[in-house]
């Protein structure tokens, strides 16, 4: 099997990806897509498991210190969480107006949760 040079930056890739889907998926509700808006936030859902993941393997190559992988993981999955209530906000039939804010600032908050991650990165 085949093994990435550095689980370290499939983590700083996965943040990445992360944060582009979030600002697709901010872009999208403040036009008004919540197809969109709602699939992007999908896919930034299922990216944080991969990148959490990640987080675990870099601690155990030694590229990141015990304490801060799981301090990441935590906050990881804490994004994810966020990202999950903005799914959840968006999965109604025709999402309005009070869903889409609550979908967008679970976003921010999952943007917050990120920023925290990348402090703990060497």
């Amino acid at each position: 099997m085949l093994e990435p040079l550095s689980f370290l930056e499939h983590v700083r890739a996965g943040i990445d990806w992360v944060r582009t889907l979030d600002a697709e998926a901010l872009a999208a509700l403040g036009s008004g897509e919540t197809d969109v808006a709602f699939t992007a936030v999908r896919r930034g859902w299922v990216q944080l498991d991969a990148t959490a993941a990640s987080s675990r393997d870099a601690a155990q190559r030694g590229e990141l210190d015990a304490p801060a992988a799981r301090a990441a993981r935590g906050l990881l999955l804490q994004a994810r969480s966020h990202l999950l209530a903005a799914r959840i906000a968006l999965g109604g039939e025709r999402p309005g107006a009070r869903a889409r804010l609550r979908a967008a600032s679970a976003i921010r908050r999952a943007e917050r949760a990120l920023d925290r991650v990348e402090r703990l990165l060497p």
